[in-house]
């Protein structure tokens, strides 16, 4: 699958308001979505993460000695740089709360709980955020470098 930079922006900001909903109604304890609908969003940060790694080394691999994420995150806007690593951090931090509430009966449970969406939704935000700021960021280095020839 090759998806341009737009397509990934446009993926991303659905998915991450999608997840960012389906997050805070997990918080609030208020509705836990169905489970295709979590697998639809996990399936969809496997597809964003895999774009915008392949893309970041396709377009900013020009350098060896400079990693193409930290070129990548020079490009990208100081907010949107900052709001994604604020929700890595945050997916972190919640992970690490709901492994404090107790697991279902059984060694599988397939059963979601309020806890595991809270759990998985922060990695999902975080995801889709990393997509949006790198689909962001090559966008702009595409644009800038045809304006330069």
């Amino acid at each position: 699958m090759n998806l341009s930079a737009m397509h990934l922006i446009v993926v991303s900001i659905a998915g991450f308001f999608i997840s960012l909903i389906v997050h805070i109604l997990a918080v609030l304890n208020i509705y836990t979505p169905p489970n295709f609908v979590t697998i639809l969003l996990t399936a969809g940060i496997i597809i964003v993460w895999l774009e915008s790694s392949k893309n970041v080394r396709r377009v900013f691999k020009q350098n060896e000695a400079v990693n193409p994420w930290k070129k990548a995150f020079a490009v990208c806007p100081v907010p949107i740089k900052y709001l994604t690593c604020f929700l890595i951090l945050y997916a972190l931090i919640n992970f690490g709360f709901i492994m404090s509430f107790k697991g279902g009966e059984g060694y599988i449970d397939t059963s979601i709980s309020f806890q595991k969406v809270r759990g998985i939704s922060g990695f999902w935000l975080a995801f889709y955020a990393l997509g949006l700021s790198i689909g962001y960021s090559i966008h702009n280095f595409q644009i800038n470098s045809k304006k330069k020839v």
